[in-house]
């Protein structure tokens, strides 16, 4: 990583101690952040760890869910999770290569991705907005039948929680968000673009890395039981920077509720996560859901858990 990159990695691990009470000593914490040409960031073993090692656990007031923000925007319950979490990024998103001022995460958001400019739904909404580029123009209509569909839903779901928010978004921003240019700004018109790309930004950090996974899991099941299952952390975001692919679920928090990663095979030190070695463990009561594709993971209660996490490799 480079200086800023490790600078940041450096202040997340001290929030997470410091706010948290997290371990992140040797002997609680046995990842390390690098970089990886060809694939990007990346947790890596910072020593060999045998089967069942627990590699770190995040404490629950440490994850940006639909539990620790309500709390800040007691008013807006009637939010779904996903847009709950979009409306907080999106207030505290930093500005260039500037850290996020948020009190509550900003050294969690400092840490996400500054631009989606190669996302397909970048171009779809830059297109609605009538900004898009002759190159953008001409790559969305060769996207594959398929994959077009898929960009399609998303554009629409996009829109739909953008629009959920307008009706908040301008007393939220005056009275809540730590960017001058949002508490000084007015938000009448709905397809202020330079705001919507914003959105953009905040919807794709906290949905296309974290939830989107969980959408694909539960899509069988009631919308308000999707909205609970939502879940983002400090660490977990970095994870989602890469080219891993980790699906996540959780049920509702409590005050004592951790986030434990543990191996199920031997990891040797300096070695990526490889697929299927992630599982998790908790000793509180557990709760058996099963998937659409046959299999059942096990769920704590107040627990975030991950059913057995496929990572890819560097290569």
């Amino acid at each position: 990583m480079n200086d800023l990159e490790k600078r940041r990695w450096d202040h997340l691990l001290s929030w997470l101690k410091i706010e948290h009470g997290m371990d992140v000593g040797e002997h609680g914490f046995h990842v390390e952040a690098r970089d990886v040409t060809g694939a990007g960031r990346g947790l890596f073993a910072s020593r060999d760890c045998p089967p069942g090692t627990t590699l770190f656990k995040v404490p629950s007031t440490a994850l940006m869910n639909r539990t620790t923000l309500a709390k800040l925007y007691p008013r807006l319950r009637k939010l779904s999770a996903t847009q709950l979490i979009s409306l907080h990024l999106l207030l505290h998103k930093p500005s260039g290569d500037d850290d996020s001022l948020d009190p509550a995460f900003g050294p969690y958001i400092s840490t996400l991705p500054r631009e989606f400019s190669s996302h397909p739904l970048t171009w779809m909404v830059k297109q609605k907005l009538r900004q898009e580029t002759e190159w953008e123009r001409g790559t969305l209509v060769l996207l594959p039948p398929g994959s077009a569909r898929k960009c399609a839903e998303l554009h629409t779901r996009f829109w739909k929680d953008w629009k959920a928010l307008l009706p908040v978004l301008d007393e939220t921003a005056h009275s809540q968000s730590s960017r001058p240019d949002l508490s000084s700004a007015s938000f009448g018109i709905e397809n202020n673009a330079a705001l919507v790309l914003d959105y953009l930004w905040s919807w794709l950090n906290g949905l296309y890395f974290v939830i989107s996974s969980l959408y694909r899991r539960l899509m069988d099941t009631p919308q308000s039981t999707r909205d609970a299952f939502s879940t983002v952390s400090g660490l977990t975001g970095l994870i989602q920077t890469t080219s891993l692919s980790v699906p996540y679920w959780t049920l509702p928090t409590t005050a004592t509720a951790a986030l434990i990663y543990s191996l199920s095979s031997t990891q040797r030190s300096g070695e990526r996560w490889k697929k299927d070695r992630l599982s998790t463990s908790s000793s509180s009561d557990l709760l058996r859901v099963p998937s659409p594709g046959g299999k059942s993971y096990i769920f704590s209660t107040g627990t975030i858990l991950t059913a057995s996490c496929s990572l890819s490799t560097a290569s």
